[in-house]
């Protein structure tokens, strides 16, 4: 084999070695701290008997109504095996509109489905059962580290899924850009949530099934 054509070869064959450590240091994260309580969420459920990881996220308002459930999820066997799912889930029907629910899907582009895992690299610090939906545990929170009241009213809370197998974690944010652009920086689990939907968000973008 020519010298140029082995160093290629080495080369891919330590990138892709780097992208499957990606995959196992993400299940292993996802499996030290989660637990094997089920969920209830029969689209997750269905997804765990096809994928060995998944990373997902929707929004709601819990003190409103909101008129569709929209999960963005990003499904994987392998970094060179996932895919990407936008499940949109009518809340509100009558009797003269019913709608159906809604799968749409996309092969991932190995740079989106690597920068998600790759934020698994470093996860010191990062629970991924973190829950401040709390009002109370927040503002105080954010007092022991600013020095100073920080309120934001009338923001979105996020819930995050990680699944490995058969182990599962949910986290709860509230406003997590609003904290950290506005009053209340340096909290690791909203800023790997922020980095996380970003990179969703920017695959789906690419492949037309969000808005810009």
């Amino acid at each position: 084999m020519p010298i140029r054509n082995l160093i290629v070869w080495a080369i891919g064959a330590l990138l892709f070695i780097g992208c499957q450590n990606s995959f196992v240091k993400a299940g292993r994260t996802i499996q030290a701290q989660g637990s094997n309580a089920g969920f209830i969420d029969s689209f997750y459920s269905s997804l765990q008997k096809r994928y060995q990881l998944i990373v997902a996220y929707h929004a709601y308002n819990p003190s409103g109504v909101s008129l569709t459930d929209h999960r963005y999820v990003f499904a994987y066997n392998s970094i060179t095996a996932a895919k990407g799912f936008i499940y949109t889930k009518p809340l509100v029907q009558t009797l003269n509109n019913i709608k159906e629910n809604r799968i749409d899907s996309i092969n991932l582009p190995h740079d989106a489905a690597e920068a998600l895992l790759s934020q698994f690299k470093e996860s010191k610090g990062w629970n991924l059962s973190y829950d401040d939906t709390n009002d109370d545990s927040l503002q105080n929170d954010c007092f022991y580290i600013t020095h100073k009241q920080c309120y934001i009213l009338h923001g979105e809370t996020y819930q995050a899924a990680f699944i490995y197998k058969k182990r599962q974690a949910i986290s709860l944010l509230y406003a997590p850009d609003k904290y950290e652009k506005q009053c209340c920086s340096g909290n690791i689990n909203r800023q790997k949530f922020i980095a996380i939907k970003s990179i969703i968000d920017g695959a789906f973008k690419e492949a037309g099934l969000l808005s810009r």
